[in-house]
Protein backbone atom coordinates (compact mmCIF):
# COMPACT_ATOMS: atom_id res chain seq x y z
CA UNK A 1 0.00 0.00 0.00
CA UNK A 2 1.48 3.57 -0.68
CA UNK A 3 1.85 5.76 2.22
CA UNK A 4 -0.51 8.75 1.94
CA UNK A 5 1.98 11.22 2.31
CA UNK A 6 3.98 9.34 -1.23
CA UNK A 7 0.05 9.92 -3.25
CA UNK A 8 -0.03 13.44 -1.99
CA UNK A 9 3.51 14.31 -3.35
CA UNK A 10 3.04 12.73 -6.76
CA UNK A 11 0.06 14.66 -6.81
CA UNK A 12 1.88 17.41 -6.02
CA UNK A 13 4.42 17.12 -9.06
CA UNK A 14 1.31 16.31 -11.51
CA UNK A 15 -0.27 19.39 -10.35
CA UNK A 16 2.83 21.62 -10.67
CA UNK A 17 2.96 20.47 -14.13
CA UNK A 18 -0.33 21.36 -15.40
CA UNK A 19 -1.76 23.82 -13.38
CA UNK A 20 -1.02 27.32 -12.53
CA UNK A 21 0.56 29.03 -9.72
CA UNK A 22 -2.71 28.95 -7.25
CA UNK A 23 -3.42 25.47 -8.05
CA UNK A 24 0.06 24.24 -6.76
CA UNK A 25 -0.39 26.04 -3.85
CA UNK A 26 -3.67 24.50 -3.43
CA UNK A 27 -1.50 21.40 -3.81
CA UNK A 28 0.96 22.15 -1.41
CA UNK A 29 -1.56 23.17 1.19
CA UNK A 30 -2.67 19.57 1.02
CA UNK A 31 0.60 18.28 1.59
CA UNK A 32 0.63 20.35 5.13
CA UNK A 33 -2.68 18.71 6.11
CA UNK A 34 -1.15 15.88 6.00
CA UNK A 35 2.02 16.65 7.78
CA UNK A 36 -0.11 18.37 10.86
CA UNK A 37 -1.74 14.99 11.44
CA UNK A 38 -1.07 12.88 14.57
CA UNK A 39 0.35 10.01 15.32
CA UNK A 40 3.39 7.60 14.43
CA UNK A 41 2.27 7.26 10.23
CA UNK A 42 1.87 10.78 10.24
CA UNK A 43 5.22 11.65 12.46
CA UNK A 44 6.69 9.12 9.38
CA UNK A 45 5.15 11.03 6.85
CA UNK A 46 6.65 14.76 7.49
CA UNK A 47 8.00 16.74 4.52
CA UNK A 48 10.70 19.04 5.28
CA UNK A 49 10.01 22.85 3.71
CA UNK A 50 13.23 22.66 1.81
CA UNK A 51 11.75 19.51 0.09
CA UNK A 52 8.62 20.95 -0.05
CA UNK A 53 9.88 23.92 -2.27
CA UNK A 54 11.43 21.71 -5.01
CA UNK A 55 7.39 21.14 -5.78
CA UNK A 56 6.11 24.65 -5.84
CA UNK A 57 8.85 26.01 -8.61
CA UNK A 58 11.63 28.02 -8.57
CA UNK A 59 10.82 31.06 -6.49
CA UNK A 60 9.51 29.72 -3.88
CA UNK A 61 12.69 27.56 -3.71
CA UNK A 62 15.17 30.86 -3.30
CA UNK A 63 12.18 32.22 -1.08
CA UNK A 64 13.19 28.84 1.15
CA UNK A 65 16.95 29.23 1.15
CA UNK A 66 17.44 30.89 3.95
CA UNK A 67 15.07 28.89 5.93
CA UNK A 68 16.61 26.00 4.74
CA UNK A 69 19.96 27.04 6.12
CA UNK A 70 18.26 27.41 9.13
CA UNK A 71 16.89 23.89 9.66
CA UNK A 72 20.27 21.88 8.45
CA UNK A 73 21.90 24.25 11.02
CA UNK A 74 19.15 23.16 13.79
CA UNK A 75 19.71 19.17 12.73
CA UNK A 76 23.19 19.57 13.08
CA UNK A 77 24.78 18.66 16.82
CA UNK A 78 25.77 21.91 18.39
CA UNK A 79 28.38 24.19 17.51
CA UNK A 80 31.83 24.98 19.37
CA UNK A 81 30.55 28.40 17.96
CA UNK A 82 26.73 28.09 18.60
CA UNK A 83 26.78 30.67 21.60
CA UNK A 84 28.45 33.20 19.71
CA UNK A 85 26.19 32.74 16.27
CA UNK A 86 22.85 33.55 18.88
CA UNK A 87 24.14 36.32 20.07
CA UNK A 88 25.44 37.87 17.05
CA UNK A 89 21.67 36.54 15.46
CA UNK A 90 19.33 37.95 18.34
CA UNK A 91 20.26 41.75 17.93
CA UNK A 92 22.55 44.20 15.95
CA UNK A 93 25.77 45.15 17.32
CA UNK A 94 26.71 48.69 18.34
CA UNK A 95 27.78 50.98 15.67
CA UNK A 96 26.71 48.23 12.86
CA UNK A 97 24.69 48.63 9.55
CA UNK A 98 21.71 46.69 10.16
CA UNK A 99 22.33 45.20 6.31
CA UNK A 100 25.42 44.81 7.04
CA UNK A 101 24.16 42.64 10.15
CA UNK A 102 21.59 41.06 8.57
CA UNK A 103 23.97 40.04 5.77
CA UNK A 104 26.61 38.55 8.46
CA UNK A 105 23.64 36.70 10.02
CA UNK A 106 23.14 35.21 7.04
CA UNK A 107 26.33 34.19 5.59
CA UNK A 108 27.07 32.84 9.40
CA UNK A 109 24.57 30.32 9.10
CA UNK A 110 25.76 28.98 5.89
CA UNK A 111 29.38 29.01 6.80
CA UNK A 112 28.27 27.04 10.09
CA UNK A 113 26.17 24.64 8.08
CA UNK A 114 28.94 23.88 6.12
CA UNK A 115 32.42 24.82 7.44
CA UNK A 116 31.55 24.50 11.18
CA UNK A 117 32.85 21.55 12.24
CA UNK A 118 36.15 21.82 9.97
CA UNK A 119 36.68 25.24 11.18
CA UNK A 120 36.53 24.21 14.97
CA UNK A 121 38.88 21.16 13.46
CA UNK A 122 41.15 23.65 12.33
CA UNK A 123 41.32 25.47 15.38
CA UNK A 124 39.29 28.89 14.44
CA UNK A 125 38.29 30.64 17.42
CA UNK A 126 34.88 32.48 17.51
CA UNK A 127 36.45 36.09 17.72
CA UNK A 128 38.27 34.98 14.27
CA UNK A 129 34.95 34.02 12.39
CA UNK A 130 32.33 36.66 14.52
CA UNK A 131 34.82 38.99 15.93
CA UNK A 132 34.43 42.88 15.90
CA UNK A 133 36.16 45.99 16.32
CA UNK A 134 35.60 46.87 20.43
CA UNK A 135 33.71 50.40 20.63
CA UNK A 136 35.39 53.06 22.43
CA UNK A 137 34.24 54.93 25.34
CA UNK A 138 34.03 57.84 23.29
CA UNK A 139 34.04 57.09 19.87
CA UNK A 140 33.91 59.88 17.14
CA UNK A 141 30.75 60.20 15.07
CA UNK A 142 32.71 58.53 12.34
CA UNK A 143 33.91 55.58 14.12
CA UNK A 144 33.04 52.45 12.24
CA UNK A 145 33.53 49.30 13.64
CA UNK A 146 33.85 47.29 10.52
CA UNK A 147 36.98 49.63 8.91
CA UNK A 148 39.22 47.85 11.56
CA UNK A 149 40.29 44.67 8.72
CA UNK A 150 42.48 43.37 11.59
CA UNK A 151 39.86 42.94 14.12
CA UNK A 152 37.17 42.05 11.62
CA UNK A 153 36.20 38.39 11.73
CA UNK A 154 35.51 36.18 8.63
CA UNK A 155 31.90 36.09 8.71
CA UNK A 156 31.80 40.48 8.38
CA UNK A 157 34.03 39.85 5.30
CA UNK A 158 32.00 37.34 3.18
CA UNK A 159 29.00 39.59 2.00
CA UNK A 160 26.91 36.66 0.37
CA UNK A 161 30.53 35.42 -1.20
CA UNK A 162 30.86 31.56 -0.92
CA UNK A 163 34.22 29.83 1.22
CA UNK A 164 35.48 26.92 -1.67
CA UNK A 165 38.75 25.72 1.06
CA UNK A 166 40.03 26.16 4.56
CA UNK A 167 43.17 25.57 6.24
CA UNK A 168 44.55 25.81 9.36
CA UNK A 169 45.21 29.62 9.34
CA UNK A 170 43.40 30.88 6.01
CA UNK A 171 40.74 30.53 3.90
CA UNK A 172 39.75 30.47 -0.38
CA UNK A 173 36.57 32.76 -0.78
CA UNK A 174 35.45 32.68 -4.25
CA UNK A 175 34.99 36.97 -5.56
CA UNK A 176 31.85 38.05 -7.57
CA UNK A 177 34.46 38.27 -10.25
CA UNK A 178 34.68 34.37 -10.03
CA UNK A 179 38.15 34.60 -8.87
CA UNK A 180 39.52 32.93 -5.82
CA UNK A 181 40.56 35.26 -2.99
CA UNK A 182 43.14 33.92 -0.09
CA UNK A 183 42.18 35.11 3.18
CA UNK A 184 44.87 34.76 6.35
CA UNK A 185 43.75 35.05 9.89
CA UNK A 186 46.92 36.00 10.77
CA UNK A 187 49.11 39.36 10.63
CA UNK A 188 46.48 41.18 8.80
CA UNK A 189 46.87 44.64 8.25
CA UNK A 190 44.62 47.00 10.18
CA UNK A 191 43.19 48.63 7.45
CA UNK A 192 42.67 45.73 4.71
CA UNK A 193 45.18 43.94 2.58
CA UNK A 194 47.41 46.16 -0.44
CA UNK A 195 46.30 46.48 -3.75
CA UNK A 196 43.01 45.16 -6.01
CA UNK A 197 42.09 42.43 -3.15
CA UNK A 198 40.12 45.26 -1.05
CA UNK A 199 37.86 45.78 -3.75
CA UNK A 200 37.39 42.18 -3.71
CA UNK A 201 36.39 42.05 -0.02
CA UNK A 202 33.85 44.77 -0.27
CA UNK A 203 30.00 44.65 -1.00
CA UNK A 204 29.22 42.48 -4.15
Amino acid sequence: MIPDYLTTLRQIKRTGEKSAHGSTLNALNALNAHSHQSGPAARGAEISECEKADFVGTSAASFQTSNCAKSALSAKSPSTYQSEFDVLERRCPDLVEPERWKQAVEDGRQFLTTWGDQAKDLGWTAQELFGLHPVPAKPHASFDRLSRYDSTGLVWLLHGRVVLKMTADSAAIRTASGRTLMYSKNNKPALGPCGDSLDDMGPL
